[in-house]
């Protein structure tokens, strides 16, 4: 997994092992499974590597990204008045966590605002 991710990402073995705070080498006997970090390694190679704990462990094996740009709508009401709104929605993904941020659609003083959400796949 880290040996794969890695690629992922586009870093050398002492790029990951700077970003991690170990010694290259140690990077080499884990992707060779020679050894098993500990697990405070662990937890610093998956935030260096952007995963988390459980893909690091090859619990969770999903490709799916849902990052990038979205749109989303609603029905709204105004002054008693139904009106559907969209926002551009913002989607980033980190493993199996995401969040979402929405711009307004319209002015503030008309009635619109923005909002965030997240969640867990």
């Amino acid at each position: 997994m880290i040996r794969r991710r890695r690629a992922e990402l586009g870093m050398s073995q002492a790029q990951l092992a700077a970003a991690a705070g170990v010694d290259t080498r140690q990077i080499r006997r884990y992707e060779a499974g020679e050894q098993q970090p500990l697990l405070s390694v662990a937890i610093a190679i998956a935030d260096a590597l952007k995963i988390s704990i459980s893909q690091l462990a090859g619990k969770i094996d999903h490709d799916l990204d849902l990052s990038g740009d979205w749109w989303a709508s609603w029905q709204t009401w105004k002054d008693g008045m139904p009106r559907v709104d969209t926002h551009p929605l913002d989607v980033v993904q980190r493993a199996e966590r995401w969040q979402l941020t929405a711009d307004r659609a319209i002015p503030v003083e008309e009635g619109s605002y923005r909002w965030r959400g997240e969640g867990r796949l």
